[in-house]
């Protein structure tokens, strides 16, 4: 749990949005809940999710170094390569993905981000009552949110899940984690 703690220190430390906050601990429910689903190290894969925008402020006018910038931060830090190599293939940088690790965290970021977009057009901005109906639904509507890249989400089609099975998986994972996750407010 050490490790836990250090990690949202330094997201506290280097990321300075409490939107970016928010999507950055929705990214860690989905994929803690993704690594349960499919057997593999749950705390890794949380960590990955709540670190992988850490230097989001840092390349703000250099987006082509997102992703390579954080990973090299991460590196120095001494966190682990599986870490740090799905920080890095998660951005746009030309990494390929190779791990299960690295294409669900290339799935789960716009997945985060579509379903932050999702409660706060609810009426009460919760995710309390959002259903997978309409995040479908919001999901199919392009015009909605339109920076979400639908066809990486689509990638969760490499984790063996349907579209639908993992929407509704990081759905439950988001609402589980509600109460931390919308402290922060809407990046999207």
């Amino acid at each position: 749990m050490e490790e836990r703690i250090q990690a949202e220190e330094l997201v506290r430390e280097h990321i300075t949005d409490a939107a970016a906050w928010a999507h950055a601990y929705a990214t860690e429910a989905i994929l803690g809940a993704l690594a349960a689903h499919l057997g593999r190290h749950v705390l890794r894969w949380r960590l990955t999710g709540l670190l992988h925008d850490i230097d989001c402020d840092q390349t703000a006018q250099t987006p082509e170094r997102h992703g390579a910038a954080g990973a090299d931060m991460l590196n120095m830090l001494g966190f682990d390569e599986e870490i740090t190599h799905a920080v890095l293939s998660h951005a746009h940088t030309g990494e390929p993905r190779a791990s299960l690790l690295d294409k669900a965290l290339y799935a789960a970021d716009p997945a985060a981000r579509l379903l932050l977009a999702c409660a706060q057009a609810q009426p009460d901005g919760k995710m309390a009552g959002l259903t997978l109906a309409q995040v479908l639904r919001h999901d199919k509507d392009d015009a909605f949110s339109p920076q979400i890249s639908r066809r990486q989400i689509g990638a969760c089609q490499e984790l063996g899940m349907t579209r639908r099975a993992f929407l509704r998986l990081a759905l439950q994972a988001v609402q589980a984690e509600a109460a931390q996750i919308e402290g922060y407010g809407n990046p999207c």
